[in-house]
């Protein structure tokens, strides 16, 4: 899986940056979900920097506008 020549302390790294941006998706999805209320997704205004905390600094809002296209 990982060749010999790797450090592990690169291997070690980069499995935790990957458990990292997991965990951040599954804690960003999960409040998402809470605020759709049944919607497709949460309106712009319903996103509050705040309800994300430290996480919001490694997000990104994209306005998407309909049709989709127009995004």
């Amino acid at each position: 899986m990982f060749s010999e020549t790797q450090d592990m302390s690169y291997v070690i790294s980069d499995a935790i940056r990957v458990v990292f941006k997991r965990r951040l998706v599954d804690r960003v999805l999960r409040l998402w979900t809470e605020m759709a209320r049944g919607q497709r997704f949460p309106r712009r205004d319903q996103i509050e920097p705040s309800m994300l905390g430290v996480d919001w600094m490694n997000c990104l809002v994209i306005a998407v506008q309909s049709p989709v296209q127009a995004s």
